[in-house]
């Protein structure tokens, strides 16, 4: 069913308030994410380059997000620098160039198949969404298994980040879900 199909059936069974809530992206009505971790995990650390060389001081790897750029408070680089990845065993944020960002395949896990494997849907091109509000972007698969699924993208896409949803969609339908890996 579509949203609004949803939505009129809610208002036939009495569900007004169910129909007509404001939307909302997020999954925690506050926006304070902080919520979700242990006070320990909130421990200020190091920012570090890919070669591990510390560059300044982070204020809990909670704060940070794969592909963010605003807020690191880093300058002084020859080029500005990315989260590329957060190390929470080290309690490190690792900063690089957005080139280290860009990638090609993506491979997920806990695979939500909406179609029979044998699907001829399957073996045409897709389109992938990586985060909400990224732009559509072809890929095919490249792997399938009864739980995990890959995928190859035409052109690199920017900050696949591992913990998002990646979703497929043939036309207007969703093909699969999974949750990104690397």
């Amino acid at each position: 069913m579509h949203k609004d199909e949803v939505k009129e059936l809610a208002r036939k069974i009495g569900w007004e308030d169910f129909a007509s809530k404001k939307e909302s992206q997020d999954f925690l009505e506050c926006g304070d994410y902080s919520v979700l971790f242990d006070e320990s995990d909130n421990v200020p650390g190091d920012f570090v380059d890919i070669n591990g060389k510390v560059l300044g001081q982070h204020k809990g790897f909670i704060h940070y997000t794969i592909g963010q750029r605003k807020g690191l408070n880093i300058g002084g680089q020859p080029e500005p620098l990315f989260v590329i990845a957060i190390d929470t065993k080290k309690n490190q944020v690792v900063l690089g160039p957005r080139s280290l960002l860009q990638c090609e395949e993506v491979s997920g896990s806990q695979l939500n198949l909406m179609v029979s494997k044998d699907s001829p849907l399957l073996q045409q091109k897709l389109q992938a969404k990586i985060r909400l509000g990224h732009t559509f972007a072809e890929a095919s698969i490249t792997e399938l298994t009864d739980n995990r699924i890959s995928i190859r993208f035409d052109t690199p896409q920017f900050a696949a980040t591992p913990g998002q949803i990646m979703v497929l969609y043939a036309g207007d339908g969703i093909v699969a879900s999974a949750i990104i890996e690397k």
